[in-house]
């Protein structure tokens, strides 16, 4: 004996069917909706970090050789260097990584504050000096301070060079 399999009598989806797929593709829009504004929030934070990485070191370069030399037209700077925007340890940067601005207050085109301080350090007979080389957005170092608070996105590069005497 053989069973037939009944025929079936509709020839679509029934409504219920409709509204279960339609949710669950809405809910998974929106997952990946949400998943791309969080990358492209990632990647703007990645490349504001990597572009303030960059002005540090290069500024870093610009300071070893002056300091390697015996400290040649490097001055000490004041403690406050860091946390302040002083007049010949500070400049300000557009986003494309060009300088609009050498002395305080800050440009309206500056988008990055670099400020950088400079230690003499002696052991001995070795003389160094410390470099340091902060970056920061030039919207949240607006306020002068007298204590250094780093924020997520700043770059912050120290070198200790040997002077030669």
């Amino acid at each position: 004996m053989r069973v037939r399999p009944r025929a079936s009598t509709s020839d679509g989806f029934c409504l219920l069917e409709v509204v279960v797929a339609t949710t669950t593709l809405v809910v998974a829009l929106s997952a990946l909706a949400q998943l791309l504004t969080i990358a492209a929030l990632a990647t703007r934070r990645a490349r504001a970090i990597t572009l303030a990485t960059v002005l540090a070191q290069q500024k870093i370069e610009d300071l070893v050789p002056q300091a390697a030399i015996g400290g040649a037209g490097l001055g000490p700077s004041p403690p406050d260097a860091l946390a302040r925007n002083l007049d010949g340890y500070c400049d300000f940067v557009d986003a494309s990584g060009r300088i609009v601005g050498l002395r305080a207050p800050a440009p309206v085109a500056a988008v990055y504050v670099r400020r950088w301080s400079i230690e003499a350090l002696s052991t001995g007979s070795t003389v160094a000096v410390v470099l340091h080389v902060l970056v920061t957005d030039a919207r949240s170092a607006g306020a002068d301070t007298t204590v250094l608070t780093l924020q997520p996105a700043d770059a912050h590069i120290v070198s200790v060079v040997r002077t030669v005497p």
